[in-house]
């Protein structure tokens, strides 16, 4: 199964930086394009609450150069990325709110955003002690009170991160992990060595959105070989899944490594 990154290179036809806040026109442009050639593939991609195989991202953004990053997980995320890349093919341009974009080109090269991996590369890779996770974008974490009512929760709790992460995996159907992590994983596992974090929040149609973004250090302190590759397969995996909610409307978007 594979896991694809994509960087879109756009440019404005006029002066306009892209925010946080445009994610949501990016969003439905991008499924814009997605329904002209599948309608009822992307209606059900569109309409699914959990386990969406996209995400979406706005990055390094300025007046003159833009870029959108976006993931596909599996077949059906492979699937996906065809129709887009088709669609973006034949037709070179996003709009975006009201401002028209131009595809300057598509980047698929292994970078800081672009790339390919498999389960493999989750579970082969590297075996650190301590993972520096950078919050790119706003992130928010959906928790339960003991009425069962949802609530956002601001801050990056080592338990809520993997055991967040533990569940996309799951619901992926990805491969078993070497431990698992729910209803396990104690504090005393993992702490927080360094934290740069701040919140920060913005408007979208429906509400007023609120994420925290920043540099956090996890630091393992169970040895155990079993855990600390299921917490560093966690974290490569979240290059792509992402981290917490609304990862398709740009938020949860991480970059993960071993420090």
């Amino acid at each position: 199964m594979y896991f694809v990154a994509m960087v879109i290179n756009i440019r404005p036809n006029q002066f306009n930086t892209l925010t946080i806040a445009d994610c949501e026109n990016v969003h439905k442009e991008i499924f814009s394009r997605l329904f002209q050639m599948n309608n009822l593939f992307s209606k059900g991609l569109h309409d699914r609450e959990k386990g969406k195989c996209l995400t979406i991202s706005i990055i390094d953004s300025d007046q003159v150069h833009q870029k959108i990053r976006t993931t596909f997980i599996g077949p059906e995320g492979i699937e996906t990325l065809d129709l887009l890349v088709n669609s973006l093919s034949n037709n070179p341009k996003l709009k975006i709110g009201t401002t028209e974009y131009f595809i300057q080109d598509i980047d698929l090269n292994f970078s800081d955003w672009a790339g390919i991996s498999t389960w493999s590369d989750f579970l082969e890779g590297d075996t650190s002690n301590s993972i520096l996770f950078h919050f790119e974008t706003p992130t928010a974490i959906t928790k339960r009170d003991r009425e069962n009512r949802k609530y956002s929760f601001l801050l990056p709790d080592p338990i809520e991160v993997f055991a967040g992460l533990e569940r996309r995996w799951k619901s992926f159907f990805g491969p078993a992990l070497p431990v698992t992590l729910a209803h396990k994983m104690v504090s005393s596992d993992c702490i927080i060595s360094f934290h740069h974090i701040q919140t920060i929040e913005f408007q979208t149609s429906e509400r007023t959105q609120i994420g925290f973004i920043g540099e956090v250090v996890f630091k393992f302190l169970n040895n155990n070989p079993g855990f600390i590759q299921t917490i560093n397969a966690l974290s490569s995996f979240a290059n792509y899944a992402g981290c917490g909610y609304q990862v398709t409307r740009g938020m949860g978007l991480v970059k993960t490594k071993p420090c």
